[in-house]
């Protein structure tokens, strides 16, 4: 048995997170050219700014009904392509959860103890709208 459904977003809140990070790097650029300590503000300016980026993630989940349970899918990515990936899988009161983190584009989620396989493929047409679809078919 196989299902296709698209991962959905709210985008509303991730130009709000956007919008909340921006000012902030506003003020550590600033921070960054008023104070001088031997160049190690620049140092804390970059990892800042890369720990930044490393936490901002868009995030596509769905929940999809299944005849034998729930399916939720989840799939976040941040700006360095690393996508992390949580398949959460319900059925008769017990609860299979399998997370992963991986860079490539199609993503195959399937182990023994549940008892069917997630392939998710996300194609990123263009920056900031990917399409990501899902196939989940008995094991």
């Amino acid at each position: 048995m196989k299902k296709t459904f698209k991962l959905k977003t709210n985008k509303f809140l991730n130009v709000l997170k956007l919008l909340f990070i921006f000012p902030v790097l506003v003020v550590l650029g600033i921070a960054a050219k008023v104070i001088s300590f031997y160049y190690l503000e620049l140092l804390m300016l970059v990892a800042i700014f890369l720990a930044i980026l490393w936490f901002y993630r868009i995030t596509y989940v769905n929940k999809h009904q299944l005849d034998d349970g729930t399916c939720l899918v989840r799939v976040r990515y941040n700006i360095f392509n690393f996508k992390f990936v949580k398949v959460s899988f319900s059925q008769n009161g017990k609860e299979h959860i399998h997370t992963a983190r991986t860079k490539e584009t199609v993503i195959v989620v399937g182990k023994p103890d549940i008892p069917l396989d997630v392939e998710i493929n996300m194609d990123l047409k263009s920056i900031g709208e990917p399409e990501a679809s899902i196939q989940v078919y008995k094991g």
